[in-house]
């Protein structure tokens, strides 16, 4: 994920989808993915969690009733950038993605070994985006990288031992979770002065339950789930 030091990722205008014309700043809720660790990785196996990701996403962003498609999407490496369209139901994405991604997440690992295992860091926001000629920047993508580079976030992730962490605004949290039907509950949310490059953030807390250890198998082992090369086996 571009952590905003050189700007924030650029995104394709999705034109005819109601985003504005270029130029022109309009309010979005964003949502994003990061492989934790991707880089101290084997290349294999990094390709493998790129594969992962992507599919975890796919299946979980179809789940919430918001598939891809719709969205404006863009593929950091490790993860993704995806920018709703003007009508989603932001309680779907903060009240419910998660466990969808979780869901996901879990089966994904099933046939990994614990160097192959996929982690992943979310987190959702709202704000400003602007379009223009070359793709889109603004204060929300801005903001979503400073939360997903957010030491505290990541430190509390790590302390978790959780394979899916989920940060989001208190505004978003207020919204979306506290004062909607939210599939997870508020007192599940947990509070967190987050610290980022650019000050403090108020913001909530979502982890999935700690995982348990994985065997550690070599990678051409079948039960790996992945081959010499770090690809995934059909199993």
């Amino acid at each position: 994920m571009n952590d905003g030091t050189t700007g924030p990722p650029r995104l394709p205008h999705p034109g005819g989808n109601g985003s504005g014309l270029p130029g022109h700043p309009v309010t979005r809720a964003i949502v994003g993915l990061d492989v934790v660790g991707s880089g101290d990785r084997p290349e294999p196996v990094r390709r493998s969690l790129r594969s992962g990701v992507l599919s975890v996403a796919e299946r979980s962003f179809a789940a919430v009733g918001l598939p891809l498609a719709t969205c404006t999407v863009r593929d950091t490496g490790d993860g993704l950038v995806v920018v709703a369209p003007p009508d989603v139901d932001g309680a779907a994405l903060v009240g419910e993605l998660p466990l969808k991604l979780y869901k996901q997440v879990r089966l994904e690992n099933k046939p990994r070994d614990e160097g192959a295992r996929l982690r992943i860091r979310v987190a959702a926001t709202q704000g400003l985006v602007h379009w223009d000629g070359a793709g889109a920047d603004g204060p929300a993508l801005v903001e979503l990288a400073r939360l997903l580079e957010s030491e505290t976030f990541k430190a509390a992730q790590n302390a978790q031992s959780a394979d899916l962490g989920f940060a989001t605004t208190e505004e978003m949290f207020r919204a979306f979770v506290e004062t909607d039907a939210a599939d997870i509950a508020p007192s599940q949310f947990r509070p967190e002065e987050l610290h980022t490059k650019d000050g403090p953030v108020a913001g909530r807390l979502w982890f999935s339950p700690a995982r348990p250890r994985l065997r550690m198998l070599r990678s051409d082992d079948p039960a790996s789930g992945l081959g010499r090369d770090g690809s995934r086996s059909a199993l």
